[in-house]
């Protein structure tokens, strides 16, 4: 029976939190979380405990004709329970990928993540019919055990954590309970049409289940906990093989380590090595491409796999010099412009990123050179580019210097090139050209990339 005593065990762990942060719909699901949470308070206080400020949040979403009544509604809960709640207008239209299930969940926890500070605990009322309708709509996707393992009841979210207490209670009981309570609650009309997916399991699916099956929840919400465990103990071997193929202590995989592995354990290492880099996974059918393409490519091959999430974010998969590379797909560079940089503050580069001067102690830009310039700039290569790295005797072309240095070569084409008075100078990240170093301490250039990810720094 869903109550307050209930609810202790799982909330015991997080009476130190700074704050306890309600997503409240204003629907049957968010108002009994939210009443059991007040009455823990409550209770709590009264104990002489102090229990997390519990503040509430709305997202309105924009999608019905009385979502502004609904928000209104919500209002009045929280100044009843004499809680502060913040109401969050989004627009879904901003995102330009997905259903509207999906852009309206992506644009809610965009609001959770940017409300959330270090320790806060967000508080979400799923209950068990949600990880049932999760666990079979996952499945008609074809996830794999990571996917099956439904809805997680805690998992990191941004600085705080995301809480589901009501994970294990089934719908019937939160219904029980609003009952008992007299609770008031909306109706999200919405919920009743068959266009949506969550909608048809739920009103034509479920029933039939529960007919032939009327245990069928508590037996599929323990295969998505089975699920979840096999997908942990997946993940904590990608993490073992990982540490395995990082042989320089980079981001990047030895190719020959990877290919020793069995098949389903490239898959597994590729995925979570993607995952930690907050990368989006290809599907089932990519990743064996990506196998088979670039990772049994040659040794002088150089191919490339990309692909994009749903939200539309670029991968691309490389192979160079038997390393395997993930990165964002980075934005396009207009290689025929120039840059001027006042160098007494950073400089944004269009499609690159942010550069600016730091002191070094020996080998860097000569500051009296730089101050002396009448004009500084920042290139990319056009072709026909010489120079001679600071200790040669000659000078090489910059194709020559770039191969030698083993810069990548998807990022010989984006290397910035610092000019002063319309002379190569400096390759950001990797030499500074004769003649333009400091005879003592000198200058680096830093530079931060747009997106972040690959490394190219120094001076």
């Amino acid at each position: 029976m869903l109550s307050v005593q209930s609810l202790l065990p799982v909330m015991a762990p997080l009476l130190a939190a700074p704050r306890w942060l309600v997503a409240f719909s204003g629907g049957l699901d968010s108002t009994v979380l939210l009443h059991l949470l007040v009455q823990l308070h409550r209770q709590q206080r009264q104990l002489g405990h102090r229990p997390p400020p519990l503040q509430v949040i709305h997202v309105d979403h924009q999608l019905h004709p009385d979502s502004a009544v609904w928000a209104d509604h919500c209002r009045h809960q929280a100044e009843t329970l004499q809680l502060p709640i913040a109401v969050h207008r989004v627009d879904t239209t901003a995102f330009d990928r997905g259903s509207i299930e999906q852009r309206a969940r992506r644009a809610r926890y965009q609001v959770f993540e940017a409300v959330l500070e270090p320790g806060d605990v967000l508080l979400m009322a799923h209950h068990q019919d949600d990880q049932v309708e999760t666990l079979l709509l996952r499945m008609l996707r074809g996830s794999g055990s990571r996917g099956l393992g439904a809805m997680p009841a805690a998992r990191p979210l941004a600085a705080g954590q995301l809480l589901r207490p009501l994970l294990t209670s089934p719908r019937s009981a939160l219904e029980h309970y609003a009952n008992e309570q007299q609770l008031q609650w909306v109706e999200d009309p919405s919920n009743a049409s068959l266009d949506y997916e969550r909608n048809f399991m739920r009103l034509q699916i479920l029933p039939h289940l529960s007919h032939r099956w009327p245990a069928y929840r508590t037996t599929l919400a323990r295969a998505a906990r089975l699920s979840e465990e096999s997908a942990l103990l997946n993940a904590e071997l990608a993490q073992q093989d990982q540490k395995q193929l990082q042989v320089d202590g980079s981001n990047t995989l030895a190719v020959a380590l990877l290919a020793r592995l069995s098949l389903s354990r490239q898959k597994n290492v590729l995925r979570y090595w993607l995952d930690q880099q907050q990368l989006a996974c290809p599907s089932a059918v990519q990743l064996e491409v990506g196998l088979a393409e670039v990772v049994g490519a040659g040794p002088d091959a150089q191919p490339l796999l990309q692909w994009s999430s749903a939200e539309g974010q670029g991968v691309q998969l490389r192979r160079f010099d038997g390393m395997l590379y993930a990165l964002a797909v980075p934005p396009p560079i207009d290689t025929a412009a120039s840059y001027p940089w006042d160098s007494s503050a950073p400089v944004t580069v269009a499609g690159f990123g942010v550069l600016s001067l730091e002191p070094c102690a020996s080998g860097g830009l000569d500051p009296a050179l730089l101050a002396a310039a009448k004009t500084v700039e920042i290139r990319f290569r056009r072709g026909g580019e010489r120079c001679r790295p600071s200790g040669r005797a000659h000078s090489q072309s910059l194709k020559k210097l770039l191969q030698e240095y083993r810069v990548e070569p998807w990022l010989r084409g984006r290397t910035p090139l610092l000019y002063l008075d319309g002379e190569l100078a400096a390759a950001v990240g990797y030499w500074v050209c004769a003649g333009y170093v400091a005879a003592k301490s000198g200058l680096d250039i830093c530079a931060r990339l747009e997106p972040p990810g690959q490394s190219i720094t120094g001076r």
